[in-house]
């Protein structure tokens, strides 16, 4: 009962924070701290209902003195949904670097509702991580690296006509156009 309570109390206050958070701001930092590389697995996500779909994000930074840590690593939405990582993992290819991969799963249609992206979701999702180094320097990515999150959509029962085509007319070419609604996971 006591971490139901608790969990509760801790998702509520999330809540509070994300409706309280001040916009995004542009990236800032302080020193010779920066990113030399961040590469998304996909420029695009298509999130249907049916099927979950994974996003990988590896990250790099460097300081002279060198990377204590990344921390955050979150993706958030235009309208501040947050999705934090499934995983995370870091490395130090050198004594002045640090690499972190994060593996996000985007789901309309998880068990857990408040997971659920919602219609209004759908847009550019940014990385929100910051490099702090060993000398007090940071680099802060606000909103500089993004990913496009879309509802999936497919065109079916296509039709051309008039038959036989000539070369020269018109032709015209019939379908319907679904998309994923992510409100109703239909």
């Amino acid at each position: 009962m006591r971490i139901r309570t608790a969990a509760t109390a801790a998702g509520g206050t999330l809540a509070l924070l994300t409706v309280l958070a001040p916009a995004a701001q542009a990236d800032s930092h302080k020193g010779d701290t920066t990113f030399t590389s961040v590469t998304f697995s996909k420029t695009t996500v298509n999130v249907g209902v049916s099927a979950a779909q994974s996003l990988t994000v590896v990250a790099t930074a460097k300081d002279g003195s060198g990377i204590s840590g990344i921390y955050g690593g979150k993706l958030v939405s235009t309208d501040a949904r947050i999705a934090f990582p499934d995983s995370a993992s870091c490395t130090r290819p050198s004594s002045t670097t640090m690499k972190c991969t994060w593996k996000y799963t985007l789901d309309a249609n998880d068990t857990d509702d408040y997971a659920d992206l919602k219609n209004s979701n759908a847009g550019t999702w940014h990385l929100d991580a910051e490099a702090a180094a060993n000398d007090h320097d940071f680099y802060t990515l606000d909103t500089s690296k993004s990913v496009k999150v879309k509802r999936y959509a497919k065109l079916t029962a296509t039709q051309a006509g008039p038959e036989p085509v000539v070369k020269g007319r018109t032709l015209t070419v019939t379908g319907t156009l679904t998309r994923a609604n992510w409100n109703t996971n239909v």
